[in-house]
């Protein structure tokens, strides 16, 4: 079959329809996602948590000893406290170095110089930061 015959004529234009740019062009044929936020949901569902550890009476004690001796002392100190994570059940261990300003009793918070404000119960270990030197 030969298409000699109809390769020169003009190029049919719509009387109704303007012309289309390229970019709206290529865009008719760009990949199409279906499943948008499928790939975050994945992520999201496979990222881990840990439990929350249940201290011990004699945990608690120690951590309440630790922190009256670090709000006497003015010493640094490294405090291990639990954050829930705010999507699913369990979260992460986190640990801060600094100083005590005070705790708030009232509230079950402890604040320290930097403005971290951490709940009392979640807190899991006070230690004291050595000197290097």
């Amino acid at each position: 079959m030969s298409y000699e015959d109809i390769l020169e004529l003009p190029r049919h234009c719509s009387g109704s329809r303007a012309h289309m740019t390229r970019l709206n062009r290529a865009a008719q044929f760009a990949p199409f996602a279906a499943l948008s936020g499928h790939e975050a949901e994945i992520a999201e569902a496979g990222r881990l948590t840990e439990q929350a550890a249940e201290l011990m009476e004699d945990e608690a004690l120690r951590i309440d000893r630790a922190l009256r001796w670090a709000l006497q002392s003015g010493e640094e100190v490294a405090v291990t406290y639990f954050v829930p994570d705010e999507r699913k059940s369990g979260g992460a261990c986190r640990s801060i170095r600094g100083k005590i300003r005070k705790v708030l009793e009232p509230e079950g918070l402890l604040l320290t110089e930097q403005g971290e404000k951490i709940p009392l119960e979640r807190i899991l270990q006070i230690g004291e930061v050595k000197s290097q030197g």
